[in-house]
């Protein structure tokens, strides 16, 4: 847990946020606050991994834990448990779903930008284990990107040099500064990789590119 995230950082990635430390992130620094904003998602039709997102209300997870419910449980880690309602639900191949709650302290970590996503950066997902309550001792799973753009039926996945575990589905990847980077999915069926979409692109608000 006292390593380090290693990347090159390019000049275009460096103004992308201005005024960013891009020194290797310990991540002893990253598990605190990856902590704030990791949620437990439970439905009648299942349950599964999900995190604030930057936009005040929302929690992003994977839509295959919701099925055809329309409300959620967000369990978040003060051990409150929020009502929330499915404000957008993205099927597969996307398989990605947002959920608004309301009433809750606000912690948030940046999206990053995938424009400036770099083959080879080491990046790490993050999910809670079990599926019974919130717990503290997150699953961590650090590896590489291997491509960052690559097509899946018509979508833009990014392709990780690791095997995500179930518990980590639906849960953040954060690059080497401290971004999320995308949302673990784990393999996707008949795709023959692991894929990650970044959400960043998808403004659970408006439906917009952002």
């Amino acid at each position: 847990m006292e390593a380090s995230l290693s990347s090159p950082v390019s000049e275009a990635g460096r103004k992308a946020t201005p005024g960013k430390s891009y020194k290797p992130y310990p991540l002893k620094d990253l598990l605190p606050q990856a902590r704030n904003i990791m949620a437990l998602v439970k439905s009648p039709q299942g349950c599964g991994t999900g995190f604030l997102l930057p936009h005040p209300g929302f929690v992003a997870t994977c839509a295959q834990f919701l099925g055809e419910s329309k409300e959620a449980e967000v369990h978040l880690a003060n051990g409150v448990v929020r009502k929330g309602v499915v404000s957008k639900k993205l099927p597969a191949p996307l398989d990605v779903a947002f959920i608004q709650i309301e009433g809750f302290s606000h912690d948030r970590m940046p999206f990053a930008n995938s424009d400036f996503c770099q083959d080879g950066e080491e990046a790490v997902a993050v999910g809670i284990p079990g599926r019974d309550r919130w717990r503290p001792d997150l699953v961590l799973v650090k590896g590489k990107i291997v491509d960052c753009h690559k097509p899946f039926l018509g979508v833009q996945y990014l392709q990780m040099s690791l095997d995500l575990p179930p518990a980590t589905m639906g849960g953040p990847i954060f690059n080497a500064r401290g971004d999320i980077i995308g949302i673990a999915k784990g393999e996707l069926a008949d795709s023959g990789f692991e894929g990650a979409l970044p959400p960043r692109r998808e403004d659970p608000r408006e439906g917009t590119v952002i």
